[in-house]
């Protein structure tokens, strides 16, 4: 099972949102027969799956799996949030609309979490990885001397830190990592531990 995770990241903004940054990913273990990306236009971009970074210090994930008792609302942006290193409680996931591009929507097998762990994994560590570049640049050090926690980054030695919303047009200037590191079991914060479920969007 392998994650893809688009070369291609979006800084958006409105007026009443301000910026966002959007990372397309796909988020099923298989790739399917429709195709990622179906674009009209160069400006026209329906993705598989998203995760989003918000001005605002939140964080969604589209998705095309459904929620019947089973906690996968829950889960999901559990796995996201673990290797993003966010704010838990402003994480949520948002229901996909009923469109092929976001493959078989079927809630059974108990395979929402098991097909998608890996692939949620990737984009959410991919999204840490561009925002700590992002810092790291800006402070004029090494990568290494920069970690993300709770929705910042920080500089170990010198104390600094930034939110994740404060560099979101840099890190959409970044090529997303095609396989980032991912965090260590025993390191968890998230995974593994009880949470209260997430409410419906």
């Amino acid at each position: 099972m392998s994650a893809v995770i688009s070369r291609r990241v979006f800084l958006t903004s409105s007026a009443a949102a301000g910026a966002a940054l959007l990372l397309p990913f796909h988020l099923s273990g298989r790739i399917r027969t429709h195709k990622l990306f179906e674009a009209s236009d160069s400006n026209s971009l329906s993705p598989n799956a998203w995760l989003e970074l918000s001005s605002d210090g939140g964080v969604k994930i589209w998705c095309g799996k459904s929620e019947m008792g089973q906690g996968v609302r829950t889960s999901l942006p559990m796995i996201v949030a673990e290797e993003l290193s966010c704010d838990w409680r402003r994480v949520q996931v948002v229901q996909a609309d009923l469109d092929r591009k976001y493959g078989e929507q079927l809630t059974g097998g108990s395979g929402s979490v098991r097909d998608s762990y890996e692939n949620l994994r990737k984009a959410g560590a991919a999204a840490r990885e561009m925002l700590l570049a992002a810092a790291a640049a800006q402070w004029n050090v090494a990568r290494s001397e920069c970690h993300a926690e709770n929705g910042f980054i920080l500089h170990t030695s010198t104390e600094r830190k930034l939110a994740f919303e404060q560099l979101l047009a840099a890190a959409a200037a970044l090529q997303p990592p095609a396989d980032p590191p991912l965090r260590k079991s025993a390191d968890f914060t998230l995974i593994g531990k009880p949470q209260r479920r997430t409410t419906q969007n």
